[in-house]
């Protein structure tokens, strides 16, 4: 219980609010006279800690939905002009501001952060949509850096507080505040009143009030600079965030002045990240996580000959769709006249090599990694946490992360959150689209997506969506996501970046149709292929009700004809003409679901109709070989040495064979930690290194790795 718990930010806030224009240089004063009150230092505190409870991707956006709202509901909460015009702009911008109002509302950061380099960057997010001078993101910074010293350091809190601060933020922190109090004055800068309530702190005896009293009594802006103080000196670490510090009356008298939102609010954040650590995350039906008491990943031992089945799909249904991506690679901008022209009357249908002897992928492939990397590390996060988001959520973090494998930034912005960044094999740029890489652009500058397209982009990294999902019900028996849900999580990973309806809704059908073929031997894919094809359509019909009328029913009559066509007796290449040509998201899923009826019997002869046509032929080869990978699985995948040249095999040929495994078995399994769960077996740590300190461990070594950068540019 919480009844009694507050935020000392909103303490320390409250206790100066009668001195902030009647300033007192004494130490000596009543804490709570009458008229004491919450100020938009309480206010906005508690947007940065619903903004934390809510929004796990912690998007610049959601960040302003939050400010706005709660400061709208509390107009007259004493915000400074500048804000106050920023809270009712309906397109709010920063405003170069290095006042203290980045550092006053900061404090849940420090007390949320898993690591310093996250209670950094979630501080320059909170501060920047407003105060996004250098100095204002520095004053914010710093109060988030003590707090998250003050929980996690045991020994000699105070003196590693005082050296990192001067180090890495460069405040003077060694002046005696009590011989500089007659001259202090009123001085709202980042730079004038953050050091002062960091030494208000530090040169406090261990009693919260009196750190309160020593940075009140300096006059000056005394709401802030208390609330400053006291966030930093109420944290009761190590890893214990609390105010017990504080007298049990000074509490209930602050919470007895704040109204029931906000006090809703301060409990549920001291809830969340007071968390019992016998709990781990699982998600309802209306996307928000709950708690639960039983581990996700317990499984019965007669379970595990399915996994293990489902193992070999989700291989295959990854190398599956590397392999088609690399054999349409070398075509992807090429006729069909000028493909039979080079290779011959069949087309290609042989790997070729660079000079290392591997199969290249492009940036299909590579966005296919970081999609599985992104959810597997959204996963862990709810895990280690106790609270998170559900997994598709997370796939802009790592396409982030993508972003800065194909641009020649050597100075990283963001923190990595996946695995696979920084290895030198993903920094090849392989014709990355433009929508992708402008939408990631747009990302790290704080912007919403806009653009209305309908490119292959989208659906051509969807299928470890699906592969999760097959391999959870696999473990537990059942899938956690309805089906509708399901096609919803897969669109929405396309709608990360392509925001025509035709762009994002085949990967929902996409999602569904890798989901419902995982399971399934040969044989049964091929008696149920059709039906499940016509399964996505009424989905289809179902999600997103009332709205992209046209669209569904333009894709549903366009999946029916691919349907019809693959059982026709007309050529490959003259039907999958009348589909299109596979650049935009419904004709690439077409021309995928046309190859795979058709060549349903054969892997092989189904990738390679999918590649020698007039269009985008490693897009439309890697999905298709993500489907018909999912069917046959990754062992007759190696056993054919698909589309190898003679004394190749397929395992050592195709690009990035190492990190596609290691990924498909880590879907497999799903998160092998959580709070509750020792980190004392070797997979357990790996898995710690890989998902929660972002680590390349565990890999087969390949050293094929160019990192040359080509020109192309599609999708």
């Amino acid at each position: 219980m919480y009844c009694n718990k507050i935020l000392g930010g909103i303490v320390g806030d409250i206790i100066g609010s009668t001195r902030e224009r009647k300033n007192i240089k004494t130490e000596d004063f009543e804490l709570l006279p009458l008229g004491s009150h919450f100020t938009d230092d309480t206010v906005m505190t508690l947007a940065v800690a619903k903004w934390l409870l809510t929004d796990p991707l912690h998007t610049e956006t959601k960040l302003i939905e939050c400010l706005q709202q709660l400061g709208r509901e509390y107009p007259h909460a004493g915000y400074g002009g500048m804000f106050r015009k920023w809270l009712y702009t309906e397109n709010p911008q920063p405003y170069g501001s290095f006042g203290n109002g980045s550092a006053m509302r900061v404090s849940p950061v420090g007390m949320y952060a898993s690591s310093m380099e996250e209670a950094l960057e979630l501080a320059r997010i909170t501060a920047s949509v407003t105060h996004n001078h250098p100095e204002g993101i520095k004053g914010a910074q710093a109060i988030a850096a003590c707090i998250y010293l003050k929980r996690t350091e045991q020994f000699d809190v105070k003196t590693k507080i005082k050296r990192y601060i001067e180090e890495h933020f460069g405040y003077n922190l060694d002046v005696d505040l009590k011989e500089i109090r007659d001259d202090y004055h009123f001085d709202v800068t980042c730079q004038g009143s953050v050091p002062i309530a960091i030494m208000a702190y530090l040169q406090a005896p261990d009693s919260v009030e009196k750190a309160i009293r020593l940075a009140i009594s300096m006059g000056g802006d005394s709401d802030t600079i208390g609330c400053m103080t006291a966030s930093i000196a109420a944290v009761n670490g190590p890893f214990t965030i609390s105010s017990s510090m504080l007298p049990d009356r000074i509490k209930d008298i602050c919470r007895k002045l704040l109204p029931d939102d906000l006090l809703d609010i301060n409990d549920k954040f001291l809830a969340f990240i007071n968390r019992p650590r016998n709990q781990s995350p699982e998600v309802n039906d209306d996307q928000e996580t709950v708690f639960a008491d039983e581990h996700p990943n317990d499984q019965n031992s007669e379970d595990l000959a399915s996994v293990e089945y489902i193992n070999d799909c989700i291989r295959g249904s990854l190398m599956g769709g590397a392999a088609g991506d690399a054999l349409g690679y070398p075509v992807e901008f090429m006729s069909r006249r000028s493909i039979l022209d080079k290779y011959g009357p069949g087309g290609i249908t042989t790997f070729e090599l660079d000079s290392n002897g591997k199969a290249e992928v492009s940036d299909d492939t590579q966005m296919t990694l970081f999609t599985a990397n992104g959810m597997l590390s959204g996963i862990t996060r709810g895990c280690m946490r106790g609270i998170g988001g559900i997994p598709e959520t997370y796939v802009n973090l790592a396409y982030i992360d993508w972003y800065y494998t194909q641009t020649n930034e050597t100075e990283f912005r963001r923190p990595p959150f996946t695995w696979i960044r920084n290895l030198p094999e993903m920094a090849n740029r392989r014709a990355p689209g433009n929508t992708c890489l402008s939408a990631c652009a747009d990302w790290l500058d704080f912007k919403t997506v806009q653009n209305n397209s309908k490119g292959c982009g989208g659906i051509m990294r969807v299928a470890p969506m699906g592969l999760l999902l097959a391999a959870d019900k696999a473990r537990m028996g059942k899938c956690s996501y309805s089906i509708p849900r399901m096609f919803e999580a897969g669109a929405y990973i396309a709608k990360a970046t392509h925001l025509h309806p035709l762009g994002f809704l085949p990967a929902g059908m996409m999602t569904e149709l890798i989901f419902k073929l995982v399971p399934l031997n040969p044989d049964e894919a091929k008696k149920r292929i059709c039906d499940i094809a016509e399964d996505t359509i009424k989905t289809l019909d179902d999600v997103y009700p009332g709205e992209y009328a046209s669209d569904k029913h333009y894709l549903a009559e366009l999946t029916r004809k691919a349907i019809r066509l693959a059982q026709s007796d007309t050529d490959d290449y003259k039907a999958i003409e009348e589909l299109g040509e596979g650049w935009t998201g419904e004709e690439a899923w077409a021309i995928s679901l046309f190859c795979t009826i058709r060549h349903i019997d054969s892997i092989h002869d189904a990738i390679v109709a999918s590649v020698n046509h007039n269009g985008d032929s490693d897009s439309t080869g890697s999905i298709t070989g993500n489907i018909m990978g999912a069917i046959y699985g990754y062992e007759e995948i190696k056993r054919q040495n698909l589309f190898c040249p003679e004394g190749k095999k397929f395992e050592d040929t195709i690009e990035l064979s190492n990190i596609i495994l290691a990924l498909a078995d880590d879907l497999t399994t799903n998160s092998k930690i959580d709070m509750s769960t020792p980190i004392d077996t070797p997979d357990r740590k790996q898995w710690y290194e890989r998902y929660w300190e972002m680590k390349p461990v565990g890999l087969k070594q390949d050293n094929h790795s160019t990192g040359l950068f080509k020109s192309e540019s599609k999708k």
